[in-house]
């Protein structure tokens, strides 16, 4: 799973904790792409660089805090790229205003490993190729490639899926047979499918 999402770089933006450098050298020891960034220019740059990042930051800094950062991104950049931070507790207030401007993850210093840090990143990595895939589907319902029109020409009910997880897209034949609407399908798998009308056949069946 980790080499068909590994196109991420974990960006690690001013470390300074023992917990933080441990991380770090056990993400490079599992295979990750690792970069650093020494200060917040540096790290701008990174995320105008590589548009594949995760950022792996602390929330607290000599001169302003992770909300503060946020804001700042937010106002640099005019989007919030992925961040996870590091905190030495659990803070419900800071953890909800961090949500809420674009947070993406929390790290507890001191309550979580190495194992539980890179489950949680390959989780994140694999949301966020999940949303990518979600955001061409609806870009290509707008506008129809060839493959998708040729899909809808098909008699048969097609449904197009990875190992696991939601549908990545279903043709005009599903829908209709199925009478879901394509948002619904699209976020269902397959094992969540009822089939209206195969129901209703049933019940004339026996009664």
């Amino acid at each position: 799973m980790l080499t068909k999402i590994n196109t991420y770089r974990i960006v690690f933006f001013s470390p300074h904790s023992s917990f933080f450098l441990d991380i770090k050298e056990g993400l490079i020891q599992k295979g990750m792409k690792i970069a650093s960034a020494a200060n917040y220019q540096a790290l701008l740059g990174i995320i105008e660089d590589k548009k594949n990042c995760i950022i792996v930051s602390d929330y607290l800094f000599p001169a302003f805090n992770g909300l503060e950062l946020l804001k700042k991104i937010k106002k640099d950049f005019n989007k919030i790229p992925p961040i996870i931070f590091i905190l030495d507790d659990y803070k419900t207030e800071i953890i909800e205003s961090l949500i809420e401007y674009g947070a993406r993850d929390f790290i507890v210093e001191g309550k979580s490993n190495l194992i539980s840090v890179f489950e949680r990143i390959v989780l994140l990595m694999t949301h966020l190729e999940r949303e990518k895939k979600q955001l061409e589907i609806a870009k290509s319902e707008n506008k129809p490639d060839e493959f998708t029109r040729f899909l809808d020409v098909i008699d048969e009910l097609v449904f197009i899926r990875e190992l696991e997880g939601p549908f990545i897209t279903v043709n005009n034949n599903s829908l209709e047979r199925l009478r879901y609407s394509r948002e619904e399908m699209l976020s269902m798998e397959p094992e969540k499918i009822i089939a209206p009308q195969k129901v209703f056949d049933y019940l004339l069946e026996v009664r």
